[in-house]
């Protein structure tokens, strides 16, 4: 009998990765769903999970079932339905992941219908799914070979803006030659010149990669922004060089304003509306390195910390 259970909800589950979709984002008292986003890096054309429900001092393997993304959607699902609530608390779910040479449909319906893959054992859902939940879930490397299923609702590091960023000290230095004492109140917290602020594809190739910085002007005004926001802000005009071809042509595909911003009173970001055609000419030359402000952890030239969990500790602002 149990093997005809097993049979039929196989199969269910199986229909109800496909029906799942058009349906509202709701489940039954007697079922939960899981929702996966992939961040592995593994080479994935569906997800399987076997289930198995423990009885007593025992336990029966109760089936399994094949998940890929839907048209539209970047996730995997996989929804379970009990006979009761109870049910629920003694499950045991092995999340595997298969790699085929066939699209992922043909994939998934040759393995209900033949012998199915073993692909590779990624974890065991290691809490107790309750009733009526919908879980948004991201799979994500853990500590050496392992993987884990992280709540997407985890903060991960996310790129501000990608720019290069000079010594503090040797820019410190270099503006009190110029000018003397800090003419406002407020001061940039990592010296650096943005490339891009917010960019939707980040250039993480390029991190790390030095380049030259040619100082050429100086200027300290009010300012405003686009919407009117006045800031009295002093600046740095500058040229932006490297040997690298592939920076080189990263930098020479940016149409921008290039600056350093010093001190200022409002918004270090009204630099960017200086107009320096009137600044007073100055010219130095010193280095720095291509990276990124990454939320929650600052400054970074390492394209792996992009998308960590974040600590429950304070951001830096990276002005």
């Amino acid at each position: 009998m149990k093997k005809i259970l097993s049979l039929i909800l196989c199969l269910c589950l199986a229909a109800g990765m496909w029906l799942a979709a058009a349906a509202e984002e709701q489940v039954g008292s007697n079922a939960f769903l899981l929702k996966i986003r992939d961040e592995s890096g593994l080479e994935i054309t569906y997800l399987r999970f076997d289930v198995y429900v423990k009885e007593g001092d025992s336990e029966y393997y109760a089936g399994f079932a094949c998940s890929c993304p839907n048209e539209g959607e970047d996730f995997y699902r996989f929804e379970y339905e009990a006979a009761d609530a109870e049910e629920l608390k003694n499950l045991r779910i092995e999340v595997s992941s298969v790699k085929s040479e066939l699209p992922p449909e043909e994939a998934i319906l040759r393995a209900m219908s033949e012998q199915p893959e073993n692909g590779q054992h990624l974890l065991t859902l290691d809490f107790v799914p309750e009733g009526g939940k919908v879980y948004d879930l991201k799979l994500v490397p853990g500590e050496g070979d392992t993987w884990i299923l992280a709540s997407a609702d985890v903060p991960r590091a996310t790129v501000r803006y990608e720019g290069v960023f000079m010594d503090n000290d040797e820019v410190k230095a270099m503006l009190e030659g110029i000018r003397g004492e800090q003419p406002y109140p407020e001061m940039t917290r990592n010296y650096h010149i943005t490339t891009v602020f917010a960019p939707e594809e980040p250039a993480t190739d390029l991190y790390g990669k030095e380049v030259e910085v040619r100082v050429i002007g100086y200027k300290a005004c009010e300012v405003a922004d686009e919407e009117g926001i006045l800031s009295s802000n002093e600046g740095l005009k500058v040229v932006l060089h490297s040997d690298d071809p592939a920076m080189a042509g990263y930098l020479a595909g940016i149409d921008k304003n290039f600056h350093m911003t010093g001190s200022y009173t409002v918004a270090a970001r009204n630099t960017e509306y200086i107009d320096f055609s009137d600044m007073e000419p100055v010219d130095y030359t010193i280095k720095g390195t291509f990276g990124a402000n990454l939320t929650g952890i600052g400054v970074s030239f390492d394209p792996a910390d992009i998308g960590k969990p974040l600590e429950e500790t304070a951001e830096g602002t990276g002005k």
